[in-house]
């Protein structure tokens, strides 16, 4: 496979507002490019609406459609539940913890498990459509494109691309090391950063490396997408704006004025990029110039990846609290106890927000 920064062969338009319009978030980070971000403002500290209750720890974020919810566990199971009440409708036993967030596209839930195979489930019913072994752990939830097809990456260091219809392999991209992260989409390309510490851009079609830029050190969450941007966060707290034409650096901020390491994936608006260190830094950087705006210790060590929900960021800790910060300047707005040291990145939707706990709850808070 080539390597090095080349030059696509053809213009990659304007593409993807930072927000998610619909109301659903339906991958890892809300929709195709991964931004982690919802349009609706939740300012004032919500309620809870319902828990549900799994049989072990949620480590991934839920995938949340117009009335359903889907949540997968480490006891092995994926659960759909109702969006208004969180009564269980259906559950799906994969037999290996699912650690992985679930995609839904198209009346289809997709899910990758912790012994490498991904399946597919009709998304009403919970029964099984297809399922491909890959073979080793995979820890970043699946994506699928338009055309039907599927992107996932594993810890046998490849990215794969099965047809989302019937599951067979349509290719394969070998690197040089584990991919932790959901890839995300743009127009005829899917990008992805990996723990040989580079973020890549292949054609969606055949597989084909248009660039590959290398970073300070390895990226274990999601890059992010959004018009003619990628973002990348490297471990060692390094965030990088690349092009999404060619893979040229923007900017790199160097955020190493911590007492920690990244291993979230950040969260986009239109005018902000928001991440946070494992030492529980909440941080924010103009998304132009990279330049900080403010930075705000939470009540714990942190490891799942912030959301921004309109003019608020999110962030879970291993204090237990889901807090709200001001996107302008850091302040705390509320926070929600949780319990337990949380992994599980929330989803927001319409001006609500869907949470996993490592007690095996799934919980909804809204107005």
């Amino acid at each position: 496979m080539r390597k090095g920064i080349t030059i696509a062969a053809a213009l990659v338009l304007a593409w993807g507002a930072a927000g998610v319009a619909a109301e659903e978030w339906i991958t890892a980070r809300g929709g195709e490019g991964q931004s982690g971000s919802s349009a609706v403002s939740i300012t004032a500290k919500p309620r809870k609406l319902w828990s549900f209750t799994a049989g072990d720890a949620i480590k991934g974020t839920p995938a949340v459609t117009r009335d359903r919810v889907y949540v997968g566990s480490m006891d092995g199971r994926i659960y759909c539940l109702d969006r208004t009440d969180g009564r269980q409708i259906w559950s799906y036993d994969a037999g290996k913890g699912i650690e992985a967030s679930p995609a839904v596209m198209g009346g289809r839930v997709f899910l990758a498990d912790l012994g490498g195979t991904v399946r597919s489930l009709d998304s009403r019913t919970g029964a099984l459509l297809w399922s491909h072994p890959i073979g080793l752990r995979i820890a970043g939830g699946p994506v699928v494109a338009g055309d039907s097809s599927l992107f996932v990456g594993s810890y046998d260091t490849s990215l794969y691309c099965l047809d989302a219809r019937t599951g067979m392999l349509r290719w394969s991209f070998e690197t040089g090391g584990y991919i932790n992260g959901s890839p995300a989409l743009a127009p005829g390309l899917v990008v992805f950063g990996g723990c040989d510490s580079r973020v890549r851009a292949l054609e969606r079609a055949g597989g084909k490396e248009v660039w590959s830029t290398e970073l300070p050190s390895y990226v274990p969450g999601c890059v992010a997408l959004s018009g003619q941007d990628v973002f990348a966060l490297a471990y060692e707290g390094e965030l990088l704006r690349l092009s999404l034409r060619d893979g040229a650096v923007r900017w790199k901020a160097d955020l190493r004025d911590t007492d920690g390491t990244y291993v979230a994936s950040p969260a986009l608006s239109r005018s902000a990029v928001v991440t946070v260190c494992q030492d529980g830094s909440a941080i924010c950087l103009d998304r132009a110039s990279g330049k900080r705006m403010w930075k705000t210790m939470l009540g714990g060590a942190a490891q799942a990846s912030p959301v921004i929900a309109g003019t608020v960021a999110l962030f879970v800790a291993s204090d237990g609290f889901l807090s709200a910060l001001d996107l302008a300047n850091g302040r705390e707005l509320w926070t929600v106890e949780l319990g337990g040291a949380l992994l599980s990145s929330p989803a927001a939707c319409d001006g609500a927000l869907y949470v996993g706990t490592p007690d095996g709850r799934c919980m909804a808070f809204g107005k």
